[in-house]
């Protein structure tokens, strides 16, 4: 795929996988449209990488109704959306506190979903793009 002139919006940017996409992302030549919750970070890797920070909470589903509008109106069309944000569950599932499940459940998948749910259209609209979903393997693990 060549990448030179897309727009990659990545979720999770601010630190490990997240952060190496981004660098990968823009070294072949796509501009990048950073989200993270830390927008100290995103900022100062935006700034670095020739992109865009867009700080939300993806737990939030306010500000992830908004997200995809937001980049678009702020920095244009998504090309690509990598789906990478993700967050672990601080205790046992039997032991963890209702609000730390629903937490993980908004930011691991119902913020992706949604993600996706708000690029396809836009997307097809232009004629295509492509959507790349990231997965822990501590999802394949008991808690």
């Amino acid at each position: 795929m060549e990448l030179r002139g897309k727009r990659v919006l990545i979720t999770g940017a601010s630190r490990g996988i997240g952060e190496s996409f981004a660098h990968a992302f823009a070294g072949a030549g796509a501009a990048v449209a950073l989200v993270a919750r830390t927008e100290d970070s995103i900022r100062v890797l935006a700034e670095k990488l020739g992109g865009t920070a867009h700080p939300a909470d993806l737990s939030d589903p306010k500000q992830v109704d908004a997200l995809i509008s937001h980049v678009e109106d702020e920095a244009g069309p998504v090309d690509v959306l990598v789906n990478n944000a993700g967050i672990g569950a601080p205790a046992a599932f039997i032991d963890a506190p209702d609000n730390d499940l629903r937490r993980v459940t908004e930011v691991n998948y119902l913020a992706a979903a949604e993600l996706c749910r708000q690029a396809i259209p836009r997307m097809l609209r232009r004629g295509g793009g492509h959507i790349v979903n990231i997965s822990s393997i501590a999802g394949c693990g008991a808690m």
